[in-house]
């Protein structure tokens, strides 16, 4: 457990400024400071310590997931997963993917340079660093069911959630490609005919505003709908000396909204739509260099800094993005099965300005200017009966395109360089999975899909200004084919004890380097990851405990790695890493050891190592710079893959005789150290997240209010990123308190 004396102690505000929109005396407002900012730790140290009377729930929430494409109990599904909560995600004050990490063990987001441009995300070592076009994630990401593609458009604001399940190791069968890793389902509200409306305002640190609201009904006979729409402002925490701008925090809108059409009773018709549109600058590792390093601005001209959150940059990073989805789900129900379409559109563009070299000199930049286009369509048979066998078949479509117009780089030359590629992928695949119920409690489930793809990569590299074509045009195809499949056996004991073992195939197709321009390039080979995996889920004391864990072991071959371009200044590339081997445990623990008070908890260890990775291409720190440098990496830890994550977390609730109520929330999470670029200087050391709040709840939950704290231990440094420009600190954003007050109406 946390030092909570030290904690408040470390966390002492050392100015008189107090960003609550209210204006004193430097005095007073220190003082104010100092109260909001005590009475938050204090309070949520009483959450864990102090024996109150509670109310509330008394055993565990029964939840149920679709993890198999049919609605289950997560208990009954012999798959390991993780189910947040929208009270959950309130709570920890979690608004984008990024910070899931903070609520589940074995997961890591990228903390890098890129980190708060793109969603990234890595399950028990699996996942993909590279955040170029066209380079698909090993970790599949789905909102209702719909494939994202395209990571910049990945940073959707956790809204109108229903619940997001995290699906641990790959998902092959069912969720077919870029499913390595796992996959990362959000599920949305679904509209209902009765009336609910809401609204919530948040006031926080560096005057950041969040406005969230949300309505749902019948709009007419046989139609409900609902919206969400949610929007950030402020936020900035970083400063930038060469032009005194402030920068950090997001600009965003995102509108949620779904129609629901049951014109009979065995048809429902459902439209949805998000739009996503925002502005963000919170690049922190591109931003402060680390003491006794020599960036090479420096010997050109240029200054750097080395204060933590401030930079000395010619050009302020900043993201533009903006994006719309469409779907339709569409679903028949026969007398034994149903029949499920599920189709979508996506269209992004987006616009990434980023000073490479992270000092005042204009030595190598990105002015990144980007675009998706996403077709999908999935069909699928889904059986209803009550017999022993339970079975779905489907055949899945996807059409994606994302292209660089143009990605232009500054690196020590007369003229930024243009490159203008477009990534292309034509996609479909064939599927099945049928579970058999022998009786006595035991299953026997098989699954098998077929992939095939053609990949292809068009483009042309320029000097615009002078005009001069320096490479292309380049038109490359090629088609990648692989099954997978799922064997898994699991057996019942009790209602309450579900054991099970299971073997599945994950696959990843081969991929075009979008910013390599070279008729001869060949593509990395396809990823294969074959995971053999044992767990148990159980509950115990009339459902106040709940303990599931599992342990597992991969073979993951053709492995691809983000590389890097020395002659580019450490612009990202791919490589392929032969093999690897990983193995470990995970598990989940809820409890209730008194009604109104729930403790969850959650940890993950693994060993992950390569086994054939002998021409990696890295950085060694040398005399203060980066040096390219190519090692065998054979034996060593893979990237974004920490021995050890951990969380825990707990929810007290305190009635009143009113039916008003007293909600302490707190959540700790903490990753070990890993690597994000092969060779040395590259790491995150060990760090942890704390996160609290207090919620009170008026009678009848009319209305509420909430003081948060996010990382209120006030992490900041937890590594560093090494390229041949410049050695830059990885830091989190510090800590962050505010006040949220909401409203219902029902």
């Amino acid at each position: 457990m946390p030092d909570f004396g030290r904690v408040i102690q470390k966390i002492e505000p050392s100015t008189g400024e107090f960003d609550m929109g209210i204006t004193f005396t430097s005095r007073r407002n220190a003082i104010a400071s100092t109260f909001s900012t005590h009475a938050l730790r204090l309070g949520l140290l009483a959450s864990v310590l102090l024996p109150f009377p509670a109310f509330a729930q008394s055993e565990i929430e029964t939840v149920t997931v679709t993890a198999q494409k049919r609605v289950e109990s997560a208990q009954k599904v012999p798959i390991s997963i993780t189910v947040i909560t929208p009270s959950q995600l309130e709570a920890a004050q979690i608004t984008s993917a990024i910070d899931l990490p903070q609520l589940t063990s074995s997961l890591v987001t990228i903390t890098g340079p890129n980190a708060n441009a793109f969603q990234t995300p890595f399950i028990r070592g699996v996942g993909s660093s590279s955040t170029a076009n066209g380079i698909d994630a090993s970790v599949a990401t789905y909102v209702d069911g719909v494939y994202q593609s395209f990571k910049q458009g990945n940073l959707l604001d956790l809204d109108d959630i229903e619940r997001i399940e995290i699906l641990k190791g790959p998902q092959g069968t069912l969720f077919g490609r870029n499913a390595t890793g796992g996959a990362i389902s959000i599920i949305t509200k679904q509209p209902t005919d009765t009336f609910q409306a809401s609204t919530e305002f948040s006031y926080g640190r560096y005057n950041e505003t969040e406005e969230r609201g949300y309505i749902n009904g019948q709009l007419a006979n046989d139609l409900a709908g609902n919206l969400s729409v949610s929007a950030r402002q402020g936020g900035d925490y970083l400063f930038n000396e060469f032009n005194n701008d402030k920068f950090g925090g997001t600009n965003s809108v995102t509108l949620n909204g779904k129609l629901l059409w049951t014109p009979i009773s065995r048809l429902d018709v459902t439209a949805g739509f998000i739009y996503d549109n925002r502005n963000q600058s919170s690049e922190t590792a591109d931003v402060t260099l680390v003491p006794g390093s020599t960036p090479i601005g420096a010997l050109l001209g240029g200054m750097g800094s080395f204060k933590n959150y401030v930079g000395d940059l010619n050009l302020t990073p900043i993201t533009f993005e903006s994006g719309i989805q469409g779907s339709l789900h569409v679903k028949y129900s026969f007398d034994d099965f149903d029949l499920v379409s599920i189709s979508s559109f996506q269209h992004n563009r987006s616009r990434e300005l980023l000073d490479y070299d992270v000092t005042s000199a204009n030595v190598f930049s990105f002015d990144d200017h980007d675009s998706a286009q996403t077709y999908t369509q999935e069909l699928q048979l889904v059986s209803t009966g009550t017999g022993p066998f339970q079975w779905i078949v489907g055949g899945y479509y996807i059409n994606d395109s994302q292209s660089y117009d143009p990605l232009g780089e500054l690196f020590v030359a007369p003229a930024p360089i243009d490159i203008n590629s477009t990534s292309k992928v034509s996609g479909s695949a064939v599927f099945g999975q049928g579970t058999y119920d022998f009786g006595e409690g035991t299953k026997l489930t098989v699954g098998l899909r077929y992939s095939s793809e053609q990949r292809g990569l068009v483009g042309v590299e320029t000097i615009p200004a002078i005009p001069v074509t320096l490479a292309g045009p380049i038109n490359l195809r090629k088609t990648f084919s692989m099954p997978t499949w799922r064997l898994s056996v699991d057996h019942s004991f009790t209602d309450n004890f579900l054991g099970y073992v299971s073997y599945n195939r994950g696959f990843k197709s081969g991929a075009f380097n979008p910013t390599t321009i070279d008729p001869s390039q060949k593509p990395v080979n396809s990823e294969v990851l074959d995971a053999y995996e044992a767990g148990v889920k159980t509950q115990w004391f009339n459902n106040r405990l709940q303990l599931n864990g599992a342990g597992y072991y991969y073979d993951y071959r053709n492995i691809q790695v983000q590389r890097v371009d020395p002659n580019a200044g450490g612009a990202s590339l791919l490589e392929a890493a032969g093999a690897a081997q990983l193995y470990g445990l995970d598990g989940d623990l809820t409890v209730i050891p008194v009604d109104g008070l729930q403790v969850h908890a959650g940890l993950g260890l693994e060993h992950a190592r390569y086994t054939d990775y002998d021409n990696a291409s890295g950085f060694a720190y040398i005399g203060g710079f980066g040096v390219a440098d190519t090692v065998d990496a054979t034996g060593t830890q893979m990237l974004y893959a920490p021995d050890a994550t951990f969380n825990v977390g707990a929810d007290y609730t305190f009635g009143f005789e009113d039916t008003s109520s007293l909600e302490f929330t707190g959540n700790y999470s903490f990753s070990g150290k890993y690597r994000e670029v092969v060779g040395d200087g590259n790491f995150s050391r060990p760090y942890g997240v704390l996160n609290g709040s207090i919620t009170w709840h008026a009678p009848d939950d009319k209305f509420f209010v909430r003081v948060w704290g996010k990382n209120l231990t006030n992490q900041q440094d937890v590594g560093a990123l090494l390229n041949t420009l410049s050695y830059q600190k990885q830091l989190l954003e510090p800590i962050t308190y505010g006040i949220t007050a909401g409203v219902q109406f029902n």
